[in-house]
């Protein structure tokens, strides 16, 4: 290949030119070998010379063999792409560097005309290499972890990569890092309808699967109101595969979100935005779902029935109610509703029937607050009830444990705002937590969370569950990963509808305090095995 002949050749120059240097110092040297060292770094540089329309695209090398060798499973390559959705130009170029031998810089004549291009260099350290475009160094864009190696940087480069946007215009930019293809992402005004994204269940998401920073960029009118959706229904495990595989966004230029390690995320960006979707005295329930693409027919899916419900004069009334139809053309399905605050509210989701084949993740939040994040597994028809209270003034146990002896306990789970992972920040804790209630009465039955199976854990989020709960007699177990310190989650759990002849209510939820029953927070212990006991309370 071209390559190691140029390798070869730079070998040679060097040789030539360390002999010159010793012949000229001795005063020794012959003109032939003069000549043919001059002529060789003339037939050199202009090897390297490009035309008028064209400007010089390289990448410099400085890897010695050693550094080389010190990591046998990397994927060293430069890669070079059209980037964003300008479409101006079609260039790709590519150089992959699977032994040392292979080594050398990277260089091509790029057309200027159009020049929108990404240069993603794989596991080679950041101090190793330069990138210049058309004479000057370029600064190195951004960067992420990759699987192998030290790490993956993408740069963009070339004069046509922002759209022209007429007055009163402004660009709206995501990028997303990605080993496996797009996630599913769109931007739609606040009537719901879409005006851009991407769907996979549409088939429109395809793209290159190496990693790389994927980019795009639309021209919106400045006075208008969007909001960003974006969901995930497999998301690489932050520190682990990959600690940046989420997005960012800029608006006019100025950076208004970047929600690494989320897995679903709603973003409202523009002048005509209102300060908040809801009123001051109200609660903003959102409702994310997204399922993978199956091969069953229309008519074999699955509709999803959603109801809201507040508990109002001594009784449930509905609130609000819709459906995910099962031949709907998205992945990706979002709703919002206001509410009271300080009202007590459930939500239900049912099917008419089972379904082996399509397990629809959901996350369900109310004021941020994550109250259910979980795929619906069901074989047979499906009804589930979450309790949204947002205050424990809404711990009746009589209004929402109807059950004969049943009483109300609620778990609360806190992320902490920042976590390290071998000495470095990642922005989400690789697995989950899990709990498991335990009656100390003989012929009570025992239960276990069932609200939330996330594969990361976001930072700084509250995870909530309401749970009717048989008898006032249990032990709580938390547990959650080996590799997790013993602090990382703060967990309270709190029991209502029961005498309180426990310790004091600790608990502060919400605005509304406590209202009595029994609680106390549980520390982690870490343990051997792949999960491990965190703690045990016995409540009573």
């Amino acid at each position: 290949s071209s390559q190691p002949r140029r390798r070869h050749i730079s070998a040679i120059h060097k040789s030539l030119g360390r002999a010159l240097e010793q012949c000229l110092n001795a005063r020794r040297c012959p003109a032939a070998a003069i000549s043919l060292v001059l002529l060789s770094r003339i037939s050199s540089f202009a090897a390297a010379q490009c035309n008028d329309t064209h400007a010089q695209l390289k990448v410099a090398i400085t890897l010695t063999e050693d550094e080389f060798n010190q990591n046998p499973f990397a994927f060293r390559r430069v890669v070079v792409r059209p980037s964003g959705n300008v479409d101006a130009t079609n260039y790709t170029n590519r150089a992959d560097y699977d032994y040392y031998e292979n080594l050398a810089d990277f260089e091509a004549c790029v057309p200027k005309e159009g020049a929108c291009l990404e240069v993603t260099v794989s596991d080679l350290p950041a101090d190793s290499y330069e990138i210049s475009w058309d004479g000057s160094v370029v600064e190195t864009g951004r960067t992420h972890k990759g699987e192998f190696g030290s790490g993956i940087t993408s740069t963009e480069i070339g004069d046509y990569c922002l759209p022209t946007c007429d007055d009163g215009e402004a660009v709206f930019e995501y990028q997303y890092w990605s080993s496996l293809g797009f996630e599913d992402y769109r931007v739609e005004d606040l009537e719901g309808n879409e005006l851009f994204g991407c769907d996979n269940y549409q088939d429109d998401c395809q793209g290159d699967t190496f990693d790389t920073l994927h980019t795009y960029r639309e021209c919106l009118p400045r006075e208008g109101c969007y909001r960003y959706l974006v969901g995930d229904n497999f998301h690489r495990i932050p520190g682990v595969t990959d600690a940046e595989s989420s997005h960012s966004l800029r608006w006019d230029g100025k950076p208004i979100a970047k929600a690494e390690g989320k897995l679903f995320d709603s973003v409202l960006f523009g002048e005509g935005c209102p300060a908040s979707e809801c009123g001051e005295d109200e609660s903003l329930v959102e409702l994310f779902v997204h399922r993978a693409t199956s091969d069953l027919a229309c008519d074999e899916e699955i509709n999803l029935s959603w109801e809201l419900s507040t508990y109002e004069d001594g009784a449930w009334a509905e609130a609000d109610s819709w459906t995910f139809p099962g031949c709907a053309d998205t992945s990706l399905y979002h709703e919002v509703r206001c509410i009271p605050k300080g009202q007590c509210a459930k939500f239900t989701v049912t099917s008419s029937k089972g379904s082996e084949l399509v397990w629809p993740l959901y996350s369900l939040a109310r004021d941020g607050v994550v109250y259910r994040r979980k795929e619906l597994s069901y074989f047979d028809k499906l009804e589930e009830t979450t309790f949204l209270g947002d205050s424990y003034e809404c711990a009746d146990a009589e209004a929402l444990c109807l059950g004969e002896g049943e009483a109300l306990m609620v778990v609360n789970v806190v992320a902490p705002d920042e976590y390290e992972l071998d000495g470095k920040s990642v922005p989400a804790i690789p697995g989950g937590f899990d709990w498991a209630r335990i009656s100390t009465l003989a012929s009570a039955s025992n239960s276990s969370n069932v609200y939330f199976d996330p594969i990361s854990t976001e930072l700084g989020t509250t995870y909530r569950a309401w749970e009717c709960v048989p008898d006032c007699e249990f032990e709580v177990q938390f547990e959650a990963e080996e590799s997790l310190a013993e602090d990382t989650f703060a967990q309270e759990v709190n029991l209502f509808g029961c005498d309180d002849g426990g310790e004091e209510d600790t608990g502060d939820e919400g605005d509304g305090g406590s209202t009595g029953g029994s609680a106390a927070a549980v520390a982690f212990t870490s343990l051997a095995g792949v999960w491990v006991v965190l703690g045990s309370l016995a409540l009573a």
